[in-house]
């Protein structure tokens, strides 16, 4: 047989189980290798420069940039961890940059380079297949695929100590001084990676002290490595020892909420290194621990009767580390099952042992044991690739969001501060910064005398939380209640973003009772300026009483509005941003929110407004004194025409664009609802332009199909917001299917979605009507004949109505009741058909019945019309503006 020369030889004595695959074995491992560590540095690259740094790995590149002569002792005072990866990390950063991808890629190559040393030491103790499966199981091992996708030291840990145990089995076979000084090398190496490649050298002694009575040459020059490691790590040992003593620990301690027993301890390691570092046991996972274990046991055994040294080696190395740290987590919580990768590697070569050691006519049984390992580890990669919940904080986003929206008197603030290095790495040079001192609860006033000192030199403060800190909870709570919280944003799950304008004197209450539904009242409120401009902040008090105990989660609704009820600027939250449940019955508070008013407002007049709702039921709570909409008026607010310039980004819009349309003229952000539209729907979208020199205008278009209606925008300063409403109609001859919805100017186009257009219901044939009549309104529509039906206190009205053209706007009927004087006595008022034959399905020639009901049967004129809803103008009719249908 054909052998391998260097690291991936077999001994001639190791038997083949599978004789299929002594077919010229030394290419095919090659070949095999070769795959496998490509398709494991696919896996651990792929995409891997998207994701933003986590705590963790911001630590390794601001440890990396400094000088290295500073490294290690910045690590004694500061970080439980040896210096050997930082320094690497620094030398490799100043090769390849800063950037995630170029920092996590040193990560991702230590790992692949754990492939073929596994498969080699594989080879040596078990044969070709099981150096093939066990390179397979490390190249898609999820656990192994996850550190290698961070900036952390985990992947050279494997490296290093897998390498160090190839070399002591090499020694073992065939003992040499440049054998024992690599391994010397590396054990040393290990160590000052990570305090946990010393259990794996420990694993290695508890394996050679048996050997002193068959070979005590071996033991002594194990030995004497072993002394050269300890000489090579004295310069740390003593640092290293006083970081391990301070260290308070991280991860899970023993007990019920714990990790329970050894055993459990053990089972739940092997399910890690086999199914992913994810915690919340499910079904498959609870599955694979079994299989893991099955397995471990099964290689174990087929390692004894195969060679009992080689499964002694493998054995320690797997239950030694965990071992050693459960027995230390009862003192302090030091136990998390990634932190033990070094140990994955050994029970996967178990693993690999156990399925080829199925032979003959259970050889197919093997390779479907095989084939479900490997589908159980491609289940736990996919889940650490695609699931949201598994993915890193994106703090890079978060950055962004602040810098498009900060001004220049804005001052951020840190709950943390390790966010000095996180938050600041993505938004350097922002505006002033104050990192609270991380002390927790029993620094509470200094904290607070620091943030009220900080208020004073800054008319908004940013808050960015980290992780819900002692110091957090202090931070956030003492703003709230002091200052007007004006944005709250989770940018995703976890990184959560909030603006504070800071107070401005003593608030002028407008002391004026608004009962809402009995349950709480508000008793006055404060706007601190009836004028503002775009990106400002309108800072409003608001001072509610329960009226009796609350058991429901109530929430607010401050609106700021145009005169067609369009919003322009919501603040939908709690008062004081915390649960009402529990409010006793005259329990009073102030409220203080911060109403931004947003980019591309237009100059003009609006309305501020104020509702109450149930958070669990969205039912609005019935104020005693509504304006429009059931909405409490608070007073107006006139937004002026200076246009300040900003930033794109700040625009709130579902859709953000940079799309050139033209003059000078920039589409920078478009929203409207999505879903299928009927035929004749009207789609309204709320659009942001930004023109790039001083003045510029363009004539624009949305459209949807070959259908679009015209408009003119532009006329602001360069670097100025424009908002425009614009809206096209779905024509009522469009046949069902999906059609382009577009915006375009001068020279370009944008598609903004595919709208699906579904029919509109049919109408139901119209009634012969009692009067015929034949009034035109306009070009528009004539009204056919109509019937009147007096009963039981109500006037039925039936209108006959013919539609003369396809119409753009919305139109609404009105049937008014009046007495002799001309005074309105009952009145119905709403689209043509109760919407049923709203005015954009209209084409010509259509005719439909619209039936109406009056709360009265009193006799009297009854009076039709047609009327435009937002500008409450009637459309004439010969003579007039109405029909008087009866009597």
């Amino acid at each position: 047989m054909s052998t391998v020369s260097g690291r991936l030889a077999a001994p001639a004595t190791v038997a083949q189980p599978w004789p299929w695959l002594q077919l010229t074995s030394a290419a095919l491992i090659r070949w095999l290798a070769v795959a496998f560590t490509l398709a494991g540095f696919a896996l651990r690259v792929g995409g891997v420069g998207l994701p933003s740094y986590w705590g963790d790995e911001m630590v390794s590149v601001t440890v990396a940039r400094m000088p290295p002569l500073e490294i290690p002792g910045w690590l004694a005072e500061n970080d439980p961890h040896p210096p050997f990866y930082y320094l690497a990390l620094h030398g490799w950063l100043r090769f390849a940059g800063e950037s995630e991808l170029a920092t996590r890629v040193l990560s991702a190559l230590l790992s692949v380079l754990s492939i073929p040393v596994a498969g080699a030491l594989a080879r040596r103790l078990f044969g070709l297949p099981a150096a093939i499966l066990a390179m397979a199981l490390l190249a898609f091992n999820p656990l192994q695929v996850a550190q290698a996708r961070d900036a952390r030291m985990y992947p050279l840990l494997v490296a290093l100590t897998l390498g160090a145990t190839l070399l002591l089995w090499r020694q073992l076979q065939r003992p040499s001084f440049g054998g024992w000084t690599a391994y010397a090398l590396l054990g040393a190496t290990s160590l000052y990676t990570h305090y946990y490649a010393g259990l794996v050298l420990i694993a290695h002694g508890l394996w050679a002290l048996p050997l002193a009575l068959t070979n005590r040459r071996f033991v002594l020059q194990f030995a004497a490595a072993g002394s050269a490691i300890t000489l090579l790590y004295l310069p740390w040992l003593l640092p290293g020892l006083i970081v391990i003593g301070a260290y308070e620990g991280y991860g899970w301690s023993t007990g019920e909420a714990g990790i329970g027993s050894w055993p459990q301890a053990v089972a739940r390691c092997l399910q890690v290194f086999l199914t992913g570092p994810w915690s919340p046991p499910e079904p498959w996972t609870i599955a694979a621990g079994g299989l893991a274990i099955a397995l471990a046991v099964g290689g174990t055994f087929v390692a004894l009767r195969r060679d009992r040294r080689a499964a002694l080696l493998l054995a320690l190395l797997v239950l030694v580390p965990i071992t050693v740290v459960y027995l230390a987590s009862l003192q302090r919580p030091l136990f998390t099952p990634k932190y033990l990768i070094a140990a994955s590697p050994p029970f996967l070569l178990l693993v690999a042992a156990a399925v080829t050691a199925l032979r003959g006519w259970f050889a197919p049984a093997g390779v479907a044991v095989a084939a479900a390992v490997l589908a159980v580890q491609g289940i736990g990669v996919e889940r650490l690739l695609d699931d949201p919940r598994f993915a890193n904080a994106d703090w890079r986003s978060a950055a962004r969001f602040v810098a498009a929206r900060e001004q220049p008197s804005d001052g951020i603030v840190y709950g943390h501060d390790g966010m000095k290095w996180l938050f600041g790495f993505y938004h350097p040079g922002g505006p002033g910064e104050y990192i609270p001192p991380f002390a927790g609860r029993e620094r509470r006033q200094e904290i607070e005398e620091a943030l009220r000192r900080f208020t004073l030199d800054h008319e908004r403060i940013w808050f960015v939380p980290w992780w819900n800190s002692d110091t957090d909870v202090i931070v956030e709570r003492w703003l709230t209640d002091n200052a007007y919280l004006t944005i709250d944003r989770w940018i995703d799950r976890s990184v959560r973003v909030l603006l504070f304008a800071s107070p401005r004197g003593a608030p002028v209450f407008q002391s004026s009772t608004v009962r809402f539904d009995g349950l709480v009242r508000l008793d006055g409120w404060a706007v601190d300026r009836t004028e503002t401009r775009q990106g400002d902040v309108l800072r409003v008090d608001l001072r509610w009483t329960a009226l009796e105990p609350v058991s429901d989660e109530l929430r607010t609704l401050l609106i700021l509005r145009d005169g067609a009820g369009r919003r322009l600027a919501v603040s939908d939250r709690a008062p004081r941003n915390a649960p009402t449940v529990g409010w006793l019955a005259g329990r009073s508070v102030v409220d203080r929110i911060g109403l931004l008013v947003p980019p591309g407002t237009p100059a003009g007049e609006y309305e501020l407004a104020l509702g109450v709702y149930d958070a669990g039921t969205g039912a609005a709570l019935s104020p005693d004194a509504p304006a429009p909409g059931g909405l409490v008026r608070l007073g107006t607010v006139r937004v002026t025409d200076e246009t300040p310039r900003f930033d794109p980004a700040a625009v709130e819009a579902d859709r953000r664009l940079a799309a050139d349309l033209g003059r000078g003229i920039r589409l920078v952000g478009v929203s409207f609802a999505p879903g299928a539209r009927r035929q004749g729907d009207r789609i309204e979208l709320i659009t942001f332009w930004q023109p790039a020199v001083d003045g510029a205008t363009a004539p624009v278009r949305v459209g949807i199909g070959e259908r679009s209606a015209a408009s003119q925008v532009g006329g602001l300063p360069a670097g100025a917001i424009e908002r425009r409403d614009l809206a096209v109609r779905v024509p009522p001859t469009f046949a069902p299917g999906r059609y382009d919805l577009w915006i375009a100017g001068d020279t370009g186009r944008v598609v903004l979605d595919r709208i699906e257009v579904v029919a509109a219901p049919p109408l139901p044939a119209p009634l012969p009507p009692a009067r015929p009549l034949d009034v035109r309104f306009g070009d528009v529509a004539t009204l056919l004949g109509a019937t009147v039906r007096r009963e039981s206190g109500t006037t039925e009205v039936r209108l006959l109505w013919r539609a003369e053209r396809e119409l753009e706007q919305d139109l609404a009927v009105f049937v008014h009741l009046l007495d002799e004087a001309g005074r309105i006595v009952a009145q119905a008022d709403g689209p043509p058909a109760g919407g049923a034959a709203w005015t954009g399905r209209w084409m010509a020639g259509l005719q439909f019945d619209d039936i109406h009901r009056l709360p009265s049967d009193a006799p009297g004129r009854i009076v039709v019309g047609l009327y435009d809803p937002v500008t409450l103008q009637r459309l004439a009719t010969p003579g007039s503006d109405s029909v008087q249908i009866a009597p």
